[in-house]
């Protein structure tokens, strides 16, 4: 009976060392590593990052023939080369990544054309000329919880997300989300060419010395529709609050934010169409700094009620 505990004893230490053993087991432990198995991952994959790597001079370019592939940082700290952007996402599908820590190097953390249901999640990107720079025709794009900071290197975005082509309506695409991102230090907070279908929530957008949100039109500057919801957001730029200079409006709802734009709260571009008879909601915002083309904005407004400006109730 004893050599059974025993044996029984030997039996659980050792399923117990080969568990350990496996879960520390981690894919990726330097840049090289990094190159290697993401150039050879299959669709599906997904990939961890042993959090204690040397990521020295990191540099990436995700295959496009890859799907769903996944990279779980576990808190990793990568490092750019001051050349190369640090990961390269063209023409992915199902792209997701989470839990890194990013120091940009002057260029961009996450560079992707054409991609399609990316998603991006709890990373720190900072000290870049873009934390997030999705173009070409970029949708159904995931972007929270991340904390992006000083962006002041060329155009400076903290998220630039654009779709470019010419659509007769949304209809083709996915909606993208945009929330609970910490943004600071940055030209521009968010950039949002083309067209949009999405929404973007709870965002903090503070330290901007251009624009808080800017939409604007892509390709050219009369091509643009969007669908946005824009809630529970905190906008401060010593320019422009928010900007509204993508052409042509489907549906806008903005709600319960506090924008501060100390030379405009509110930019309503030149080539805008007036949206009518399309619902544009504004209700329950609280506006600072220059008045800039908020009464634009409430001429345009299907529904406007419970908005301030610098504390008072606008128009008065």
């Amino acid at each position: 009976m004893k050599t059974k505990i025993l044996m029984g004893s030997a039996l659980m230490l050792l399923l117990f060392a080969c568990a350990s053993s496996s879960a520390w087991a981690y894919d990726v432990t330097n840049t090289t590593s990094a190159q290697g198995n993401i150039s050879n991952a299959n669709n599906n994959t997904v990939l961890s990052f042993d959090p204690n790597g040397d990521y020295s001079n990191f540099t990436v370019t995700v295959p496009s023939t890859v799907e769903n592939l996944t990279l779980n940082g576990n808190g990793a700290t990568l490092y750019g080369n001051g050349i190369n952007h640090i990961f390269i996402i063209d023409n992915t599908v199902g792209f997701s990544i989470y839990n890194f820590t990013i120091i940009a190097n002057a260029q961009n953390g996450i560079r992707g054309n054409n991609t399609v249901g990316v998603t991006i999640s709890n990373c720190t990107i900072s000290d870049g000329s873009a934390g997030v720079n999705l173009f070409g025709a970029s949708s159904d794009v995931t972007i929270v919880g991340n904390t992006i900071t000083n962006m002041t290197v060329g155009n400076g975005n903290g998220i630039s997300l654009v779709h470019h082509s010419s659509l007769g309506d949304l209809s083709s695409l996915s909606p993208s989300t945009i929330a609970n991102n910490t943004i600071s230090d940055v030209n521009f907070g968010m950039f949002i060419g083309g067209n949009f279908l999405g929404t973007i929530d709870s965002n903090i957008i503070t330290d901007v010395s251009n624009y808080g949100i800017q939409f604007v039109g892509r390709m050219a500057t009369t091509n643009g529709i969007v669908n946005a919801t824009i809630t529970g957001n905190t906008i401060n730029s010593s320019n422009i609050g928010i900007a509204f200079d993508t052409p042509n409006y489907a549906y806008l709802n903005l709600d319960d934010n506090t924008i501060q734009g100390n030379n405009s709260a509110v930019e309503v571009g030149d080539l805008v169409n007036d949206p009518s008879p399309n619902p544009v909601i504004v209700v329950n915002n609280d506006f600072f700094g220059g008045e800039g083309d908020l009464l634009t904005l409430f001429g345009f407004s299907s529904e406007w009620d419970n908005n301030t400006l610098n504390g008072t109730e606008f128009p008065s």
